[in-house]
């Protein structure tokens, strides 16, 4: 039983890190040298997340295993004043690197770095298009059914010339959505790194996720990494939204 037991953790593993990100980076001073032994701390205030790594001997430093949130890196080093980056984005499964170069000082002084254009994704080759919760809730969807979404991304082609045929709310059916030429049942559709999709063909959905509870949407459409597979269609992942500390609501009407 324990040793069963152990190969289902082992098994589930890869489906709750498949869908989260990384923030790694380098830590320099001023001349370009590596700053060994900084302390990183990651946070996502929103959420209450907080994580904390130290710079290696190269200067570098990650930090694994993060959900899809706006986080903020700050570092801190003797001899330096404290170095605080906010606004990074991280998405699900996403590696966002960053360089950090820090200035000579107290560590009470804060040098703080805002608005920077988005780091460029240099760790993947894939080709997906994300969708992000605030674009679902702008967007006019037909019976607030989120799927509608899916035929913005590039590729996507409706076998029946009418995505309001392919995507039925009454049957929770995709099934005339064909991405890149690939047949309609080879698409795969996960919530959270759960398949979502019905055994039998692919083309049932075992669940509309509300708009409200939907973060992002990722759409993979080829050549995405090796952990992704069970069909050869495109891979679509939704990742449901985190509570805050905050209450918040939502009002909705369609003219």
């Amino acid at each position: 039983m324990s040793y069963r037991l152990a190969t289902l953790l082992l098994a589930a593993l890869p489906l709750a890190a498949q869908f989260r990100g990384t923030i790694n980076g380098e830590v320099t001073d001023a001349t370009g040298a590596v700053v060994p032994g900084a302390k990183v701390t990651v946070r996502a205030p929103a959420v209450g997340i907080a994580r904390e790594a130290l710079t290696n001997q190269t200067g570098f430093f990650t930090v694994p295993n993060l959900p899809a949130a706006d986080y903020e890196v700050s570092v801190e080093a003797a001899g330096f004043k404290t170095q605080v980056r906010s606004g990074v984005r991280l998405d699900s499964d996403a590696v966002v690197t960053l360089r950090l170069q820090l200035e000579v000082g107290q560590l009470t002084e804060r040098v703080e770095v805002t608005a920077e254009a988005p780091p460029v994704e240099v760790s993947h080759g894939e080709i997906s298009l994300l969708i992000t919760g605030t674009q679902m809730q702008n967007f006019a969807l037909a019976g607030r059914n989120p799927y509608y979404m899916l035929g913005i991304v590039p590729g996507v082609v409706s076998r029946y010339g009418n995505f309001l045929s392919d995507f039925r709310a009454t049957s929770y059916s995709m099934g005339g959505l064909q991405i890149n030429g690939q047949r309609k049942d080879t698409n795969f559709m996960t919530v959270d790194g759960v398949n979502n999709s019905r055994v039998r063909d692919g083309v049932q959905v075992n669940n509309i996720v509300g708009v409200d509870f939907i973060e992002e949407v990722k759409v993979l459409t080829s050549h995405y990494a090796p952990e992704y597979g069970r069909t050869t269609g495109a891979q679509i992942n939704i990742i449901t939204r985190r509570g805050t500390r905050d209450f918040h609501g939502t009002l909705y009407e369609f003219f």
